[in-house]
């Protein structure tokens, strides 16, 4: 009796030698989940409200930059450049300036002066076409038709 004893506590020991491994591995993918799944810019979109058209110019969009944006917006005027748009858009209540969007060629949202849509962007950093630096790029990621 006393071999069967034996066996049994180290089987038991076994085990529970590799909960905290079990354990831990699912903590690991748990944060790796929370990673890689969180929304940019941490919390909700910001409306156009919480936008600033002066304050995105003078400061060069690099304090808006992981940000996530939701703008109504007026298509002022469309530029293409390859496979990819540049859409100048005036916002409500501020008719007078254009802020730039950079719609990519995968959108196949029929854009067209005049109309007004809601645009969902990222602000993000990039590189022009001769490979300098660029901050505060805002990218649009969805178009839906107002």
């Amino acid at each position: 009796m006393a071999r069967r004893r034996a066996r049994r506590g180290s089987k038991n020991k076994g085990k529970g030698g590799a909960m905290p491994w079990i354990i831990g591995g699912a903590v690991v993918v748990a944060i790796a989940a929370m990673l890689i799944f969180k929304p940019s810019g941490g919390g909700p979109a910001m409306t156009v409200s919480e936008f600033s058209v002066s304050e995105y110019r003078e400061k060069g969009g690099s304090t808006f930059i992981g940000n996530h944006y939701t703008l109504e917006g007026k298509v002022e005027n469309i530029i293409s450049r390859g496979n990819d748009r540049l859409v100048a858009i005036s916002l409500p209540g501020n008719s007078r300036e254009r802020l730039p969007l950079l719609v990519r060629g995968s959108s196949s949202v029929n854009l067209s002066r005049g109309d007004s849509f809601l645009f969902e962007v990222d602000c993000v950093s990039g590189q022009d076409a001769e490979g300098q630096p660029v901050k505060g790029v805002l990218v649009v990621k969805n178009v839906s038709i107002r």
